[in-house]
């Protein structure tokens, strides 16, 4: 996951647009739904004095394959990318530049929610998600083997997309075992019905 990421830039006037669409498209979106998305607000105090004005800004990319099965790998995922930014920056940037929030938003084809795990620097971390009326509703504990195996197989389906990565989650056959674990146990107990096989 190393190397930089093309993102699309909001600007303050417009912050959390991507985020409120994807809510607002939920009813919409076709079967696998949309790719997940990584969305980060960063603000940077701009002018060459450190009492200027703070402007700030959302980044957001797609991405495809992070594991979904709990909130440690897509917290893991931002954190990288948080890193890899302050390593792509200059020293003299560095201090201008503060990364505020976060969020890892993926959708749930079965429930049709979209589910968002939103992090906030520093140190909160917080899982909500949303269904296709724009109610927020609490995740379910076991909604997490759902969550990992839609979008497992969205990542099967990759859309092109200028701000798009995909991520090889299969690298051996253990992972793959567990995946097709998860979905034996969804199968078996009717969360995925004979038309999802």
């Amino acid at each position: 996951m190393s190397g930089a990421v093309i993102e699309a830039i909001e600007p303050e006037e417009f912050l959390g647009k991507a985020l409120l669409d994807r809510v607002r498209n939920i009813p919409n979106y076709p079967l696998l739904g949309p790719p997940d998305l990584c969305y980060i607000v960063k603000e940077k105090r701009g002018g060459f004095m450190s009492s200027g004005p703070i402007l700030r800004q959302g980044h957001y990319h797609y991405v495809y394959g992070v594991d979904t099965s709990s909130t440690a790998a897509p917290c893991a995922y931002i954190q990288s990318i948080v890193k890899s930014d302050k390593s792509d920056i200059s020293s003299a940037s560095k201090s201008k530049i503060r990364v505020t929030s976060a969020t890892f938003c993926t959708f749930d084809f079965v429930s049709r929610r979209d589910v968002r795990i939103e992090i906030q620097f520093p140190g909160s971390t917080n899982v909500v998600a949303y269904d296709e009326a724009g109610d927020s509703v609490l995740l379910d504990p076991n909604s997490w083997n759902t969550v990992f195996v839609c979008s497992q197989i969205r990542s099967f389906y990759p859309k092109l997309c200028f701000v798009g990565r995909q991520i090889s989650m299969f690298l051996n056959m253990s992972t793959f075992s567990d995946f097709m674990a998860v979905v034996k146990l969804l199968y078996q107990s009717n969360v995925l019905g004979a038309d999802f096989i």
